[in-house]
């Protein structure tokens, strides 16, 4: 249960940071690229909390408390971190739960793309 719990606080943190960057770039691909990012963390953090709960039976109750540990300057840094982050926490996952987080791996690694690239 811990690690769920950890994976959404994770993605909250990281959906927020998103939305942050979004309103700052100036670029536009940038903007277009951490807009989807933004929308990708907002719903896959519903999703796969509502695929755990109907899996398990359990709620899911991140800490709200943590201090956000991804980069609010620099958007590169912080989608690195993210991917970085994202890779950490899978580890452990399995079966149905496993295959679902790796749909959200692949989608950051996308954006990531975009965003290193398309400037």
């Amino acid at each position: 249960m811990d690690g769920i719990n950890n994976i959404i606080r994770n993605l909250l943190m990281a959906q927020r940071c998103a939305h942050v960057h979004h309103w700052r770039v100036k670029s536009l691909s940038l903007h277009l690229a951490l807009g989807e990012l933004y929308e990708l963390l907002t719903d896959f953090a519903d999703e796969l909390a509502e695929f755990y709960m109907g899996m398990s039976g359990e709620t899911v109750n991140p800490p709200q408390s943590d201090p956000n540990h991804f980069s609010e300057q620099d958007p590169l840094e912080f989608i690195r971190q993210l991917h970085d982050v994202l890779s950490d926490l899978s580890v452990g996952l399995e079966g149905p739960l496993q295959n679902k987080f790796q749909e959200l791996q692949f989608a950051v690694d996308k954006v990531k793309y975009k965003m290193e690239n398309l400037r």
